[in-house]
């Protein structure tokens, strides 16, 4: 217990200097003493878990970051959450390229051609979903995939039927029936997927343990 205190006491210190506030400063913004804040770092007493909580927000750090034990171990946390930042900056810079490029193209038939082709930001939907999972699959969780894939499906059922209807005066209900099947078929995957890994990983500690 004593040593979690010295850890928990050693990154409050790391993480309001990262910051370069002073003990007063930090006090203000957290509504407390600095001598409040004095003690904590000198380990007299440790923050209760809803101040850490508090404390995680001020800082737009993760809670976890409180108990990670070395120095090193503190650098390569926060590094971790900086690139997973830029990786979902990127993403989302992809996908904001789509409707980009859909805006553009709306603009452009609505001035040159004269033609309101309002589909187009329903096509932007699916093909942004294609992106998002291309970039999620590398860099994200696999339950947002799923559920990215899950938009997708009915997004691309949504604009082709609506197409339709605009040039042929016809809903394809039916597009939506097949829709059923194929989500079904995701949820299960979803579920059966992340099982599938955790046997693999038990599978190579047994042969990591002979």
């Amino acid at each position: 217990m004593e040593k979690m205190k010295e850890i928990i006491k050693e990154n409050l210190i790391r993480l309001r200097k990262e910051k370069k506030w002073t003990q007063l400063e930090l006090a203000e913004k957290i509504n407390y003493s600095d001598k409040t804040i004095s003690r904590w770092e000198k380990g007299d007493v440790t923050p209760d878990i809803e101040t850490l909580e508090v404390l995680s927000k001020i800082y737009n750090v993760p809670f976890e970051i409180f108990f990670v034990k070395s120095e090193k171990k503190f650098r390569s946390f926060k590094i971790k959450q900086m690139e997973m930042g830029n990786k979902l900056a990127i993403s989302l810079l992809a996908v904001l390229t789509v409707w980009i490029i859909a805006t553009s193209s709306y603009v452009y038939l609505n001035i040159f051609n004269d033609q309101n082709q309002w589909t187009i930001f329903l096509w932007a939907i699916p093909v942004s979903c294609i992106v998002a999972t291309i970039f999620n699959s590398i860099w994200g969780q696999l339950k947002t995939t799923f559920v990215i894939i899950s938009v997708l499906i009915w997004s691309l059922i949504t604009a082709v039927c609506l197409q339709i209807l605009v040039d042929y005066s016809i809903f394809p209900w039916l597009l939506y029936i097949v829709g059923i099947p194929i989500q079904i078929a995701t949820i299960l995957f979803a579920f059966i997927t992340p099982r599938k890994k955790h046997l693999h990983t038990e599978e190579q500690n047994k042969i990591s343990e002979k």
